[in-house]
């Protein structure tokens, strides 16, 4: 900015005075006499149909802007390797200070616990928020535990790790048997449904959640209690596509709910496989108009997954009916 502000400057101090000293020694012509001190006006000019800009080439040129800018915004290679090595430390100081404060709200936790009464109001609350950290705590073990098992060559691998939840589910187990007062039993009750269910306690799980629709029927959870019962019934040994149906119908009641793209994209799928191919059809083109609105809080990503998945039963549902015509393709 500097630069284009003192520019115009440094070239009149500069140049101006030496054109000013050849003017000066320069005779006067007769035509320059004649005249006098009198200066003639410049010609007017015209811009033409031609020269005028048009809306279409202005908007070429802003167009042509954008691109000089995102051009100019482009990050040398070596600048962007030193810039990702500073953001992977700046990441990894962070980590380690989140670790730091959650083993200090840990322990502070673990104290109050053990010399707090059963029947203190405030127990059930600091159960829950233990248990969310031992959570973490396991979520991470596992997850260095399985990539350590990935990189084991694939003839020499053992059983692939498991996640090991007893520890914070022991804590929720508490608030559950001990304190059904607590307000946020339902929340109990789900986190507790969530990890039975990534255990594989399937049955543990569903009673979980079928106990949330029963006791809590206004809970924020119950969208997540529906979803739960369909995919028990989607996925079993023995699908039952019917129940799983009416399970996806009832989260369809929640269309502000992040699942409701999925049991939308399912709800198709039982309907392909319970043999109303046409209804399939049309609900996972409805799939697509879902995904596009972007109302729901997914990632481009997982929309642009869910629909390839959309297209791809799409495709076998006409492919699979004989019925169906080019036209109706």
């Amino acid at each position: 900015m500097r630069s284009r502000v003192f520019a115009p400057v440094l070239f009149f101090a500069l140049v101006a005075p030496a054109r000013l000293l050849a003017a000066e020694a320069k005779p006067e012509t007769p035509a320059m006499a004649r005249e006098g001190s009198r200066i003639k006006p410049a010609a007017e000019r015209q811009l033409g149909p031609k020269n005028r800009p048009t809306i279409k080439k202005k908007a070429e040129l802003r167009a042509d802007d954008r691109r000089n800018v995102r051009v100019s915004l482009q990050i040398p290679s070596a600048l962007r390797s030193v810039l990702a090595r500073k953001i992977d430390k700046r990441i990894g100081r962070n980590v380690a200070q989140m670790r730091a404060l959650r083993s200090e709200a840990h322990a502070l936790l673990e104290k109050f616990i053990n010399e707090s009464e059963e029947s203190s109001p405030e127990l059930p609350e600091a159960l829950l928020r233990i248990g969310e950290l031992e959570w973490e705590e396991s979520r991470e073990a596992f997850l260095v535990e399985f990539q350590r098992w990935e990189k084991i060559p694939a003839d020499r691998r053992g059983d692939p790790p498991i996640q090991d939840y007893k520890k914070p589910r022991a804590r929720f187990l508490r608030v559950l048997k001990n304190h059904k007062a607590f307000p946020q039993y339902d929340l109990a009750l789900y986190i507790d449904g969530f990890l039975a269910s990534e255990e594989g306690e399937h049955d543990q799980a569903l009673g979980r959640f079928n106990k949330i629709l029963e006791w809590f029927p206004q809970s924020r959870f119950v969208p997540d209690a529906h979803m739960m019962r369909a995919e028990h019934e989607f996925t079993k040994d023995s699908p039952d596509y019917d129940n799983a149906y009416r399970e996806y119908e009832e989260v369809l009641k929640y269309p502000d709910t992040e699942l409701y793209d999925l049991a939308l994209f399912k709800s198709a799928w039982t309907l392909w496989r319970l043999g109303k191919t046409e209804e399939a059809a049309r609900r996972f083109l409805k799939v697509f108009q879902s995904t596009e609105e972007g109302s729901r809080k997914r990632t481009r990503g997982e929309l642009a997954e869910l629909q390839a998945e959309a297209l791809k039963n799409l495709v076998a549902v006409f492919v699979e009916d004989e019925q169906n015509s080019a036209e109706d393709m």
